[in-house]
């Protein structure tokens, strides 16, 4: 599920795209279904004056609050505690004559400000930038009056990405969809992913559009150059290659032979530390398995990045179709389905 500027649901062609749900932790559910066995934490709100806020309330059991704003300041008259990082399903209705904010930390904090107008209600998924979600005034001289009716964890490995002008676009051409990469700042990470184990299977349907640059396709850790138990999935500039890299405490390659851009492709990288085998496959087949040496331990607790490597370097250009990730190694029929699926969504024909 596509979330547009964190808020809203994508919809257009040429939307930007700031979170990517994670539907790997439902266990096949709907998201209201997994909402509905999530803990409520709206009851957590507690009153946070600021300036010169009066008469302020807040009920932790119904969500209902009010306050009342007498200088020109913002005002956090509510703040729940969240965890930063983390995706919330947030809704309020707003009961009062006046505007306010939903924001995405204190009153003086956050780059995220959703308005919810007076008599209206919303239904936001956020992910939190700090420690707080807060409810505000926004105009001066004016009584607010609200109810959270609920904020509730999303939970997931989910894909994010704050700055605007980094948010790749969702792209359809009426049957397929695709975010498009810039191959400048575009990109999304997830928070630290315990992976605990030493295997992964990657499969990534893509278009690679230049080979001006190396670009990065997806990375567990910020580089797998210089961290132990990472991989990664990328295009090399000096020969128009694919790569997949595999590393517990040495690093192991296999790459397609040379693809000139533009190309579309389904790719699948395997990865076993322990089992010294590094694979690449495209548009299902095997190309190249390398037996090097990995040397030892489990794929490490790190975000995963798509687009850019650490969300700074390496930018991508191109399209991203679909991408699973596991971890763990694919039997011969679970590989050739998973292939199947990325390729159908791809417009590969295998």
């Amino acid at each position: 599920m596509c979330i547009r500027d964190s808020t809203q649901p994508v919809t257009a062609d040429g939307d930007s795209v700031g979170l990517i749900l994670d539907k790997g932790q439902w266990g096949r559910k709907t998201l209201e279904q997994v909402l509905a066995a999530q803990t409520e934490l709206r009851g957590n709100g507690t009153i946070g004056l600021v300036g010169s806020a009066t008469a302020a309330t807040y009920n932790t059991a119904t969500g209902a609050g009010t306050a009342t704003r007498v200088d020109g300041s913002n005002q956090s008259f509510v703040t729940v505690p969240v965890t930063g990082g983390k995706a919330y399903r947030v809704q309020i209705t707003n009961t009062g004559a006046a505007s306010i904010f939903l924001r995405n930390g204190l009153y003086s904090e956050g780059t995220a400000i959703f308005l919810v107008p007076a008599s209206s209600s919303i239904s936001y998924i956020v992910t939190a930038l700090s420690s707080v979600l807060s409810v505000t005034t926004i105009a001066a001289a004016s009584s607010v009056a609200f109810t959270i009716t609920s904020i509730k964890e999303v939970p997931g490995y989910h894909r994010t990405q704050a700055t605007g002008t980094s948010m790749p676009k969702h792209k359809t051409d009426g049957t397929l969809h695709w975010l498009l990469y810039d191959g400048t700042d575009d990109g999304h990470s997830t928070g630290p992913i315990t992976w605990g184990t030493d295997e992964v299977a990657v499969c990534a349907g893509i278009t690679k559009s230049s080979d001006a640059a190396t670009g990065v396709i997806a990375e567990l850790s910020a580089s797998s150059n210089s961290n132990n138990g990472a991989f990664t999935l990328y295009n090399f500039v000096s020969d128009t290659k694919f790569y997949f890299e595999s590393k517990g405490t040495t690093k192991t390659g296999a790459a397609t032979g040379a693809l000139a851009a533009p190309v579309t492709a389904v790719l699948t990288g395997l990865g076993d530390i322990s089992g010294d085998s590094t694979i690449i496959r495209k548009d299902g087949v095997e190309i190249t398995e390398t037996t090097t040496d990995q040397g030892t331990g489990n794929f490490g607790s790190y975000p995963l990045y798509f687009g850019r490597r650490g969300g700074s370097s390496l930018p991508f250009n191109g399209r991203e179709y679909q991408t699973v990730i596991r971890s763990r190694l694919l039997s011969t029929a679970e590989l050739s389905s998973l292939e199947t699926f990325i390729a159908a969504k791809t417009g590969v024909t295998l």
